[in-house]
């Protein structure tokens, strides 16, 4: 959650999250791919080290570990 205003807060997807639906949709339609992958490392910029456990985790769900390793390395 993030306050906008005083005393209104709203709820918020964190990157990792926006990064898991993006493998969602390009696994489900492969033309979206490039699209994906390019939102996908302006987002990966946004990753906390906290966060990669969770983002490897949606791309292992879909059998992308493949392009998990070309954004983040394969030391992560």
């Amino acid at each position: 959650m993030i306050e906008i205003f005083p005393k209104i807060r709203i709820k918020v997807l964190k990157p990792e999250d926006i990064i898991g639906l993006k493998v969602q949709a390009y696994n489900n339609d492969p033309s979206r791919y490039h699209k994906d992958m390019a939102d996908i490392q302006e987002l990966a910029k946004l990753v906390r080290k906290k966060g990669i456990t969770v983002v490897k985790g949606y791309f292992k769900m879909f059998d992308k570990e493949k392009d998990f390793k070309a954004i983040f390395g394969a030391k992560k």
